[in-house]
């Protein structure tokens, strides 16, 4: 039996990840930080914190569409959420 339904457990991830480039990108701007770090830091993060949330519920990724599903289940929109934030809070602050 499934602990979570499918669409709920894609719903969590997503937002979790959205929650997550809100603060990176908000931080990353305000402490000035540039260059390929803190893009690396955030896609480990956004990456790691999906992996660990589904791993935590030992949920059987098959179920779900996969590994590589549960991985990018709304990687994109948290990456450009992310490099928006960022940006636009290093504009205005450093700038």
């Amino acid at each position: 039996e499934r602990p979570w339904e499918k669409d709920a457990l894609l719903d969590t991830i997503h937002w979790l990840r959205q929650l997550i480039s809100v603060v990176a990108g908000v931080a990353c701007g305000i402490l000035g930080l540039t260059g390929a770090y803190p893009v690396m830091t955030f896609l480990a993060a956004c990456g790691g914190a999906g992996f660990v949330f589904y791993r935590s519920f030992r949920i059987d990724e098959d179920d779900y569409g996969g590994h590589g599903a549960l991985m990018m289940e709304g990687m994109g929109q948290a990456f450009s959420l992310f490099l928006v934030l960022w940006i636009c809070i290093f504009s205005t602050l450093h700038t």
